[in-house]
């Protein structure tokens, strides 16, 4: 069992004798549930998704890229790169729409000022909501099918995919943002 001070969550990593499943154990941790809540509504919403973040995580945990303990990407955040991705390509609508609130009190988080990092927890309002409800998942994806290019087989997603991330998004002018229906938001100026 490895015991991992991660920045923002405490995390106990470990797998049970006889099997290769990981698992990872947290305590007291408001965004997790409600992280994997929202990328268990798009993996029912949209089959691709699922096929997709699962080729490319098998991919990432080969090259050695998937860990978030080790300073790689983390699982949510290679979901949140493939959501951006397909809501992009406007395959996947957007949960996280204004409107839709549920807010919850994060504290205990260190943050950096300037160069010199703070010791004193901080407390951030943080919006958690998203639409669960799949009749109004299904009104949102019959909004994107006219923008839709049509029968895209998962071998042409996953080179756009790469092309995408490759050539295309600017990571010095822009951020993945899943809250967009672009799948990305302009940086803030610092």
């Amino acid at each position: 069992m490895i015991f991992i001070d991660a920045k923002r969550v405490k995390l106990w990593r470990f797998k049970l004798k006889n099997s290769e499943i990981p698992i990872d154990l947290s305590v007291n941790n408001e965004i997790g549930p409600a992280a994997t809540e929202l990328i268990k509504t798009y993996a029912e919403s949209e089959p691709r998704f699922r096929q997709l973040f699962m080729m490319l995580k098998d991919w990432a945990e080969k090259v050695k890229i998937l860990d978030a303990s080790k300073g790689c990407l983390s699982s949510y955040a290679l979901a949140c790169l493939v959501i951006s991705f397909l809501q992009h390509k406007s395959i996947l609508p957007v949960l996280q729409k204004k409107g839709v609130d549920k807010n919850i009190i994060v504290s205990d988080l260190n943050i950096k000022k300037g160069k010199v990092k703070s010791n004193n927890p901080i407390k951030l309002k943080l919006n958690i909501g998203f639409v669960k409800d799949p009749s109004e998942i299904k009104i949102l994806q019959e909004a994107l099918m006219e923008k839709r290019e049509k029968n895209q087989s998962m071998a042409k997603l996953i080179a756009e995919f790469f092309y995408y991330f490759l050539y295309v998004f600017n990571e010095n002018q822009n951020e993945v943002s899943i809250k967009c229906e672009e799948g990305f938001q302009q940086k803030a100026s610092a």
